[in-house]
């Protein structure tokens, strides 16, 4: 016999959403029962759980290495420098885990160098009425001077100067 059936059919367009994920090297990003662990696009077909369909992601995935600073640095004896909360005084090689902008790991490595300050002793001679230059002073009488500078490094220099200033010697000649 003759049989009416009656169909309704909805047809049900694919699900399509795009996302842009970051992950830090070693890290895996998971959509479903996917892992991706490399930079990339990746197109993942799901099957929805509400309309038993397609569901299309895009994603597209950047993969972020550990990061790498290294800082050579020269302080004076006394001075200090601070990454991280952490005080460094010591002449040395530090390496300093952190963080990146990216919450990623990343490593400074600090090479410091502590300069500690100069002392040096000038013993000097010069002629009556003439002057010697040093540290930014001018002497013209002996003595002996303690001089406070700085290094070429702009560091704490001190200079003992040992200074003899000769008399000029006159003679009498009669002719």
């Amino acid at each position: 016999c003759d049989s009416i059936v009656t169909l309704n059919l909805n047809i049900t367009e694919p699900i399509f959403s795009s996302l842009k994920a970051q992950i830090c090297k070693g890290d895996k990003y998971t959509i479903g029962n996917k892992e991706f662990t490399q930079n990339g696009n990746y197109t993942i077909t799901l099957t929805s759980s509400v309309t038993k369909c397609d569901s299309i992601v895009q994603l597209e995935l950047t993969v972020v290495d550990t990061l790498k600073t290294t800082l050579d640095i020269k302080i004076c004896e006394g001075d200090s420098v601070i990454i991280s909360n952490s005080v460094f005084k010591n002449s040395g090689t530090y390496y300093i885990p952190l963080k990146s902008a990216a919450q990623c790991d990343s490593l400074v490595i600090l090479n410091l160098n502590v300069i500690a300050p100069t002392f040096s002793t000038l013993n000097e001679k010069i002629c009556d009425g003439d002057s010697l230059f040093v540290g930014g002073q001018y002497f013209k009488r002996s003595g002996i001077f303690t001089i406070k500078t700085k290094s070429s490094e702009l560091c704490d220099s001190t200079i003992t100067l040992n200074l003899i200033v000769n008399e000029q010697k006159q003679t009498n000649i009669d002719t």
